[in-house]
């Protein structure tokens, strides 16, 4: 487990082993925080990411039915992150 703020500088370590390396990020921000940029495919996205020639990892939308599973409570934090 590795634990650390965000905003330092960090960067994505080469895989070298066979097997594909799998990863879980479980992110906190307030609500006031925007976090389009982090969703490929947005214009931030183009704008503040692969412009500058950046790596992003990839926060694909929710579809509704993978929300519509999760507690309600749940439902409210990641609501902005997803399909239409």
């Amino acid at each position: 487990m590795f634990i650390s703020d965000s905003r330092l500088w960090h960067a994505i370590a080469t895989n070298h082993a066979p097997e594909p390396r799998v990863g879980v990020l479980v992110r906190y921000a307030p609500w006031w925080l925007n976090l389009t940029p982090t969703v490929q495919g947005t214009a931030e996205n183009d704008r503040m990411v692969k412009s500058y020639g950046g790596k992003n990892y990839d926060a694909a939308p929710l579809t509704k039915a993978q929300l519509e599973q999760l507690p309600e409570q749940a439902q409210r934090l990641v609501s902005w992150n997803v399909e239409g």
